[in-house]
Order: C-alpha cells, then structure tokens, then sequence
C-alpha cells in the first residue's frame, strides 16, 4: 500500500522527493541515483573562490551575509488584497504559479485565486477566484494495482506550461486552467505525484517517471518515459528534466520545490527551511537560510514561482495559537532577482 508524501508546485517546476532527517550533525552517507541533469545549456562561469572557511572548494562560491536591520530580510511578504489567504495547518493546496501575462496564480484550499503583482510586493485581485473541483476522487478496487490513500481534503499543487496553467490533485486528477475556466485534461489516470512539462513531453512521477498524452474531456494515455524508472523525485526548470541531487556538497532534508533563477535555478528545502541557488551546470552558488530570508520564520515553505524580471515568488504558511486552535495563513514572498546576481 503505497502512501503519498505532500508535493509542491511552481511556474516551471514539478517536485516529488524523498524525505532526510533534518540535523545539524554530520549527515550519513545517501545513496544516490545518478548526478543531476544540467538546467540549462551555458558556458562554464568563471569560479569564484569560497568565501566561507567551511564551504566546500569548487561547491559554494558565493556566501550570503545576513541582513543587520530588522525587516530587511531578502524575502519580503507580499501584501494580498482581497481576502486573506486561510489554510489548514497540515496538508492543504499550497500551489502557485505565474502565467505568462504576469498574473499570480495561488491556490486556497477549494479555489485558485488570481493576482496582479508589482514590484513592491502588492498583490491586487485579478478577477474572482475560481472554483477547483470537489473532491471526488476515482474509486479504488482491491486486488487491481496499489491502493493509494491519504489523510486530510483534496490538495491542490499548480504547474504553469507554455500553454497553460494545470491544477492537479493526487487522487482527483490534472486540469486545464484557461480563461477563467477548469476542464479535466487527465482524469482516466490517477496517483501521480507531480506533472512537469518538458519540451513538448508532459512527465508525472507515480511509480517512476512516466509521459503523459492528454487526450480529449479528461482522457490520458500513461507509458514509461524511458527516463529513470526508479527515480523518487521529478523536477524541471528552464524545459530541462531533474530526478535526482548528487555530489553538490550540500544537504537537502526535503527538497519541495524547484524554480528558475538567476542563471541557474532555485531549490527549496521544506524540512530545513533554506533556498540553494544553482548555476546553469549544477553549482551550488548560495544557501540563503531561513533566518536571513525571512524577517519571521514560517511555519512551512512550500512552493516557488518565478516571475519574468527574475523574481522569485514563494508560498509559505504561518501558524498562530488562538485560544486552543492552531490556526495557520498562508503568505506569499517575493525574493528580487538581484539577491541571485553572482
């Protein structure tokens, strides 16, 4: 009986990942699948020597020097007009992604709301929010492949494309958001983890990494990708294909989603709260830890979304005690793309 594990989504990203221990002691040795795939093809930067006498020679190149003033954290959060953004404190829709007009898409719980951004992080309603499918998912018959189960509501992850935006849901299925509009682009399959659009390939990650070919009102057609069928993530930035994290020098507890930025890409750890920048040829350029990104530390990082000046644009979730309920926000950051510049 397989159990799904909580995945995030962002503009030109899908992730499923494995879980590590999170602990400031020496980690033990991970056995890996294979080195990562190169986000994108570019001429070799030139190296830039440590700065930090603990990096790695040849690893991190650039260090991040924490913000001496209060509030000057390099993620600002966004003030959202509208409604407030409520979600629950475990599990949850926890999807954003940004299309190619600029809008700001979030998902909140059992609707996805639409934004207008700016650069100083004010988000203003584009519309009204629309409706995300009930949660009805496809039933499951004993005996005739896994059960798939999961604890809490439907929990929606977003995916942008260069068509499109998706919302999809482990057990209720992938949609097409366009216009205003949610129709089912592939419903007949179910118990995939993420989706991520590479070239003109639409990749899912259930058992390993399988194509996806959408066809019409919710049909699908699911065969291999002749990838790597024991991979246990799937992540893409800039139309190139992720499954695994080797050799970069760093530790990953729980890799929850990935974006584009600078030259390279963006990783984000849910488990030990920290953003790492990548080059283009898969060097770690920085680790920004979660106390000099944010002012006050979230509850939850969950997803990224990159917009087209080079800002990054992060979903997190803050939890409160009010009376004897824990009761959590969702939030949304902007990190400005000069914070990657080498």
């Amino acid at each position: 009986m397989a159990t799904p594990r909580r995945s995030h989504t962002s503009t030109r990203l899908l992730v499923a990942t494995a879980v590590f221990g999170c602990s400031k002691a020496a980690p033990p040795p991970i056995k890996h699948d294979g080195a990562p795939v190169a986000v994108a093809a570019a001429d070799a930067a030139a190296v830039v020597a440590p700065t930090d006498a603990d990096a790695s020679a040849g690893k991190i190149t650039i260090s991040v020097v924490q913000p001496g003033v209060p509030g000057s954290g390099f993620a600002k959060r966004c003030a959202v007009g509208g409604a407030p953004l409520a979600s629950t404190c475990v599990g949850g829709s926890t999807g954003i992604a940004l299309d190619k007009a600029g809008t700001l898409y979030v998902t909140n719980e059992g609707a996805l709301h639409r934004y207008k951004v700016d650069a100083d992080c004010k988000l203003e309603p584009a519309g009204d929010p629309i409706a995300l499918p009930e949660n009805n998912p496809r039933p499951q018959v004993v005996g005739k492949g896994p059960m798939y189960m999961r604890s809490g509501g439907v929990a929606w992850d977003l995916v942008q494309t260069s068509d499109a935006i998706y919302a999809h849901d482990f057990l209720v299925g992938l949609f097409r958001v366009d216009r205003g509009k949610v129709e089912p682009a592939c419903t007949a399959e179910f118990g995939f983890r993420n989706y991520v659009k590479v070239g003109k390939r639409f990749l899912a990650q259930r058992k390993g990494i399988e194509e996806v070919t959408l066809g019409a009102k919710g049909a699908c057609k699911v065969k291999s990708a002749g990838i790597d069928d024991k991979a246990r993530s799937l992540f893409a930035a800039r139309d190139k294909a992720y499954t695994s994290f080797d050799d970069l020098g760093i530790r990953l507890c729980h890799a929850s989603a990935m974006t584009a930025c600078g030259d390279g890409a963006c990783i984000l750890d849910h488990n030990c709260p920290k953003l790492v920048q990548l080059a283009a040829d898969g060097t770690v350029l920085r680790q920004i830890e979660d106390d000099k990104l944010f002012d006050k530390r979230p509850y939850s990082v969950d997803a990224l979304a990159t917009a087209a000046d080079g800002a990054v644009y992060l979903y997190a979730r803050h939890r409160d005690k009010v009376g004897d309920k824990d009761v959590c926000e969702a939030a949304i950051y902007r990190v400005p793309a000069a914070t990657f510049e080498r």
